[in-house]
């Protein structure tokens, strides 16, 4: 099978991207498959990224790409209107959509109730939803990561697509391999200083926790907050670690933390279930898809320290209980998130949608100096 994917954002040496993209990728190559990659992008150019090919260029190369790599199947992700729209304009290939999170929402729903930068974004995301509605009655499939993140989207875009799957974005179990936890008292949380995240809760959590320690990777607008308002039991590592050393970097730690306001999967989170660390998040968005309550860690509610705090003395107070929380933790993302799972399902859904007539008509938006125009 030949896969395009095109997608707004994809890893590079220095930089992250959309390291789960990429993941799929992969694993589309090992399993046989002629995989390309094709980001937009004002400076065309082309290389490699671990093998996979990737293109970066305007809409008349992709166009060129799309014809000349003569793909069965494209597999577009998180597309967003001003982005990709003159990208897709009279494609006549079937395509698979998967929504991996913001794409589909409203911006109060991901920006604190205080910041403006949201507030103002607010005005766009009815032509966002618009667009994604025309997009998701021309897919051939929609793939989402989360039974939660499905039910957000179709209400918002008032749309419920006959072909719709859930597929998390998957961990390699082989590299976040499992590895006995000692209760060390030192708990990790991989997120962005951002406040859907709610890391500052979790500083305050900490407060009630001298004896625990937390370490904080990531870096964002909240940075210097946070710093104002962790005690000394916080542990702030803002150096990017390469994706590959991950697993490495998640010995030092026995159990995450994830006090999110707002999550679609959480793909960090997963992957240190896959090494052996318990997870103490909060019961939110997707994550209770992944977190068995009380079986491979706890959920707590949002927005409160004190109840995080009890979770995390719960949990590391008991040896044994701590020991079979890590084992369940384990056997939670082999069972869910594995690549053998992940493919087999998507697999699937690509292979099914080579046959489809379907192409696209988008509506006409134009935004700028012309007035906006829509067309169905």
């Amino acid at each position: 099978m030949r896969i395009l994917i095109l997608t707004p954002h994809y890893p590079t040496e220095i930089s992250s991207g959309y390291a789960f993209v990429h993941a799929r990728a992969k694993i589309y190559k090992e399993k046989g498959n002629d995989v390309s990659v094709f980001v937009p992008h004002h400076n065309p150019c082309i290389g490699y990224f671990e093998g996979v090919k990737v293109e970066y260029g305007k809409p008349h190369a992709f166009h060129i790409n799309l014809k000349e790599f003569d793909a069965d199947v494209l597999a577009i992700h998180a597309p967003h209107y001003l982005q990709l729209q003159p990208y897709l304009q009279d494609l006549n290939k079937p395509f698979v959509i998967w929504l991996h999170g913001t794409e589909g929402l409203f911006h109060t729903d991901y920006f604190s109730p205080y910041d403006l930068k949201g507030r103002i974004s607010l005005l766009k995301d009815p032509i966002k939803l618009f667009f994604l509605r025309c997009l998701l009655r021309k897919a051939t499939a929609v793939v989402y990561v989360s039974n939660w993140l499905k039910r957000i989207v179709e209400r918002n875009t008032l749309y419920r697509h006959p072909n719709t799957n859930i597929i998390p974005n998957p961990v390699n179990t082989n590299l976040f391999q499992f590895k006995p936890r000692k209760n060390n008292g030192q708990g990790v949380a991989v997120r962005s200083f951002y406040w859907k995240y709610g890391l500052d809760t979790a500083v305050s959590a900490y407060q009630r926790l001298p004896d625990q320690t937390l370490t904080l990777l990531g870096s964002g607008a909240m940075e210097s907050q946070l710093k104002a308002s962790a005690g000394k039991n916080i542990v702030f590592f803002t150096e990017a670690i390469k994706h590959a050393k991950m697993a490495q970097f998640y010995e030092n730690f026995s159990y995450f933390v994830a006090p999110s306001r707002l999550e679609a999967q959480g793909v960090a989170m997963c992957e240190a279930m896959a090494c052996g660390l318990p997870v103490v998040a909060s019961n939110v968005g997707g994550i209770p898809e992944f977190v068995e309550d009380g079986i491979s860690g706890f959920l707590v509610p949002r927005d409160n320290p004190a109840k995080l705090a009890l979770a995390i003395r719960d949990l590391t107070k008991d040896a044994a209980k701590f020991e079979k929380m890590s084992i369940k933790a384990r056997e939670q993302a082999e069972k869910l998130l594995s690549h053998e799972r992940i493919y087999k399902d998507e697999s699937s859904v690509l292979e099914a949608s080579t046959g489809s007539k379907k192409w696209l008509d988008l509506p006409t938006i134009a935004i700028g100096e012309t007035a906006l125009e829509i067309e169905i």
